[in-house]
């Protein structure tokens, strides 16, 4: 906690998050969207930090607010790069994650955030070699934002498909649910018959196999 998510959040989005330099700033999630670069847009969820040997109530009293982790697709785990106890805060996360909340299967890019608060750039550049698949910025200044965007940009273009489905017309059920989890390319209608061209996120497309051409 204390990593400067918030901040990040304000510095992708655009819009004001409260932030506060103290444990627990943020106790419910707030999620707010943002555009990449392909003009998909994508949600984005600030949730509360970790500490460790995190009480068992706060637990209990987080377990709704993390139900946003277990829906996510992507995690940015924020990490503030300038704390000489990182590497111990970045494992608490992941101890927290799998342990105490039984999230398990997630993916993860590792965001160190708050480089220009470095004291001595060996540390930093230790770190990033232990954990490569990572994104190094400052939320404060706006230095590796852009790689960041990059970075999920990267992560939405690989974790989905574009399939080409056949469906009933008259299936408005399935035609809403399209339009939900996936962005709909095209439309054609032959009679009875809905052809759609759409953009799915991988693990949706065992839901729609059956339309598939």
């Amino acid at each position: 906690t204390n990593a400067g998510k918030s901040t990040l959040m304000t510095r992708l989005t655009g819009e004001d998050v409260y932030c506060a330099d103290k444990l627990f700033a943020t106790l419910d999630t707030k999620t707010s969207d943002f555009q990449l670069a392909n003009g998909q847009r994508v949600l984005l969820s600030d949730t509360v930090g970790f500490i460790d040997k995190l009480p068992h109530h706060l637990v209990a009293s987080f377990h709704a607010t993390l139900e946003e982790v277990r829906q996510a697709r992507l995690l940015l785990h924020v990490v503030d790069a300038s704390e000489e106890r990182a590497v111990q805060q970045l494992e608490t996360v992941h101890r927290v994650l799998e342990d105490e909340l039984d999230i398990n299967d997630y993916e993860e890019l590792i965001v160190f955030n708050k480089i220009d608060a470095v004291a001595d750039p060996v540390e930093l550049s230790i770190l990033r070699e232990r954990y490569p698949r990572h994104v190094a910025v400052s939320a404060l200044t706006g230095e590796g934002v852009e790689g960041l965007r990059q970075a999920i940009l990267d992560f939405a273009e690989r974790s989905r498909c574009i399939v080409e489905l056949e469906l009933d017309a008259a299936d408005g059920r399935t035609l809403a649910e399209l339009a939900r989890v996936g962005e709909v390319l095209e439309t054609e209608y032959e009679g009875s018959v809905a052809r759609i061209r759409v953009s799915l996120p991988n693990e949706a497309l065992a839901t729609f196999e059956r339309f598939r051409r």
